[in-house]
């Protein structure tokens, strides 16, 4: 009996935070909706991540609560596929920010060279 009251408290708390976490993701959406192309394009690819990697996350759980092998199921290969391109993105997001670095220093040398040549 004090399984079965366990399991159902259990129960009831994960009801209670997929509530919780249902409203903030309805009001990122909802703020989503409003905004519409105002998101950069890097914070669209991010938030696009982000919602399928929390869905099929939340899958992979369930599966297993419900006593599933997650890894026979082809939700392991969406999971490795979203890891993927989130480390993609990762990858691409700090060669962006080499050239941005190898730009500053660029300008900065020819800065120099047009302030040498002036004085």
């Amino acid at each position: 009996m004090d399984l079965d009251e366990n399991v159902v408290s259990t129960i009831g708390e994960l009801k209670t935070q997929l509530g919780v976490l249902e409203t903030k993701i309805s009001k990122v959406m909802e703020k989503h909706r409003e905004e519409g192309d105002n998101f950069t394009p890097e914070l669209a690819i991010d938030l696009s991540l982000m919602r399928a990697f929390c869905l099929v996350a939340l899958f992979h759980a369930m599966l297993k609560t419900h006593g599933a092998i997650p890894q026979d199921h082809h939700v392991s290969k969406e999971l490795a596929r979203v890891k993927e391109y989130m480390n993609k993105v990762a990858k691409l997001k700090k060669e962006r920010e080499g050239d941005i670095e190898k730009r500053k220093i660029e300008l900065n040398k020819e800065a120099a060279s047009r302030f040498l040549a002036n004085v």
